[in-house]
């Protein structure tokens, strides 16, 4: 009998906060899921390679991320950032959930570590618009993390940077 395959994704323990992070390389996916738990003592990560398996994560997960860190590039080298790539329907699901998720995935950040985004006025102007953030390097993005609990658990900033405000800028 054929060995079964390992699962493609663990979800958080229940009732933990953690970061989704979304990437289809392996090497980077491991490297911003470690910044991201190195950020926050105690913060899980859950780490997945496609779009799809995020919407399942959203789906299955007992309360949403904190946080989703999503690695856009251009995988199949073909000069340009397709819908999978950029994580669209992930971004639209978050942005407007509708059955079977639930309405509280909203309150989720979302953060595109892209350099290509980074650098495109027109994926620039589509990640803005849609109410997530840009961080062009990897160490940039763990400081965009680091930051946004920082201003969360202080108090008197929350509201800046909370997620369901979706705070819209670039990270320069």
């Amino acid at each position: 009998a054929p060995a079964p395959k390992p699962p493609r994704y663990t979800l958080p323990p229940p009732g933990a906060d953690y970061i989704l992070v979304k990437s289809p390389d392996a090497r980077r996916r491991s490297e911003i899921a470690t910044l991201a738990r190195n950020t926050v003592d105690g913060l899980h990560t859950v780490e997945v390679s496609t779009t799809h398996d995020a919407l399942d994560v959203l789906r299955e997960a007992p309360k949403p991320p904190l946080i989703a860190l999503v690695d856009a590039y251009d995988e199949n080298d073909d000069g340009e950032l397709d819908q999978d790539e950029m994580s669209w329907p992930l971004l639209r699901i978050i942005q407007r959930p509708c059955k079977p998720y639930k309405d509280h995935i909203r309150q989720t950040m979302v953060i595109f570590v892209s350099k290509t985004v980074h650098e495109s006025p027109r994926h620039t102007l589509d990640v803005l618009s849609a109410g997530a953030r840009i961080s062009a390097e990897i160490n940039q993005c763990v400081g965009c993390t680091r930051h946004f609990f920082t201003k969360s658990f202080l108090g008197d900033d929350a509201a800046v940077l909370a997620p369901r405000n979706r705070h819209r800028h670039a990270i320069e």
